[in-house]
């Protein structure tokens, strides 16, 4: 950790002077449970210097002090709850709590948060898109200084409303993975997202951290050619719990170095910036061409036409077939059709374009895809 932040001998310094034992850096914060794409629970183990080296990292970066307060938003089992809650008292600062009964109250929010004086705002994108909605007299996020997103796409129409709100705010773009302790990768949103791109790219690695991007054979490439996303460095999780095997082929040790396997998919673009490109499995086959359900997305949201958009694959009548499933109702599903058609071979245009007041949502507030495939299509189509 750089030596201007808080080193472990004075976050427990206190606790030390009370006869409270000393805990080393190496024994473990917290187990955080997650299912990923797999659907199977799984315990990620996080040592507390894995976890210091983001959290300062992040406070240093940015400049957070005692003089901030930042409200929790995130359910605790969820790791963004680990640095609205180290970040901000490792600093000196503040953690506003919600209570349980407004954790969707977005109306609610902006009414505490201006309130409190909150300054720093960290959630998924969802939840900021919630309370940009919500502060219809701009009391809430006129006051914020610092915005994170992070846990699923960041789309520069988020980044435009935000602009419009508040100018001064500096919002970051923020990724990686539950197995790497918070974070591992930022891009300055706020400053350098080009309204063009389709999504707002991961960006550079964290200080201690490292990425690679590695084609079937392990072995690293080139400039814009998508490939694995292997995170490396010292936010690295020990393993999952009572799950060796698992760990053995999440974690691996390529060229003397341990590197976590995300499963996602991304590219480096030439300045050194890398792009996140969805995950590896999502690809599905239909009439012998392969589909990456994630590129329709990303064209429905080109489009401008949904507020959201989730495409799975669905089994109709003993068949599979893209389903597409949005919110918003500036379009029609004929035209998001028409429009799709212009964007994309006619083999990967969805065969069900289905509206919804809102997607369904996981306890992490990232798209429910199993719910949405479970749900019965051929009546509502």
């Amino acid at each position: 950790p750089r030596s201007t932040l808080f080193p472990y001998t004075t976050l427990f310094r206190s606790a030390a002077a009370e006869g409270i034992k000393h805990i080393s850096a190496d024994s473990d914060a917290y187990i955080i449970f997650t299912s990923g794409t797999t659907g199977q629970p799984k315990g990620v183990e996080i040592q507390h210097f894995a976890a210091h080296n983001t959290i300062a990292d992040i406070n240093e970066r940015f400049g957070v002090t005692e003089n901030d307060s930042a409200f929790a938003v995130s359910e605790i089992d969820f790791d963004l709850s680990v640095y609205d809650i180290f970040g901000l008292l490792s600093a000196g600062g503040k953690v506003v709590i919600s209570d349980k009964g407004m954790k969707k109250e977005a109306g609610l929010w902006t009414e505490v948060a201006a309130h409190e004086g909150v300054t720093v705002w960290n959630s998924v994108p969802m939840l900021l898109e919630m309370l940009l909605c919500a502060d219809a007299d701009n009391r809430a996020v006129s006051g914020l200084r610092l915005i994170m997103v992070s846990g699923d796409w960041v789309y520069p129409s988020l980044v435009e409303k935000v602009r419009g709100m508040n100018s001064s705010a500096e919002m970051i773009a923020l990724g990686g993975a539950t197995e790497a302790s918070i974070w591992s990768n930022y891009f300055n949103a706020g400053r350098d997202t080009d309204s063009s791109w389709s999504s707002v790219p991961y960006g550079v690695p964290l200080h201690n951290q490292k990425y690679r991007i590695v084609d079937k054979d392990m072995k690293d490439c080139a400039d814009n050619e998508p490939g694995e996303i292997l995170i490396g460095g010292k936010g690295l999780a020990r393993g999952y719990v009572n799950m060796p095997e698992l760990t053995a082929e999440r974690f691996i040790t390529d060229g003397g170095e341990r590197w976590y396997r995300t499963g996602d998919k991304g590219m480096y673009w030439s300045d050194g910036n890398i792009e996140f490109l969805g995950r590896l499995d999502d690809q599905v086959k239909f009439g012998g061409y392969r589909v990456e359900l994630g590129e329709i997305e990303q064209a429905l949201q080109d489009s401008r036409e949904t507020r959201e958009a989730a495409v799975v694959s669905v089994r109709v009548n003993g068949g599979e077939k893209i389903c597409c499933y949005y919110t918003g109702d500036e379009a029609s599903p004929a035209a998001l059709k028409e429009n799709l058609g212009q964007r994309l071979p006619e083999y990967m245009i969805p065969e069900f374009f289905i509206r919804l007041e809102e997607l369904p949502r996981n306890d992490r507030n990232k798209v429910d895809y199993p719910a949405l495939q479970a749900r019965e299509i051929e009546t509502e189509a």
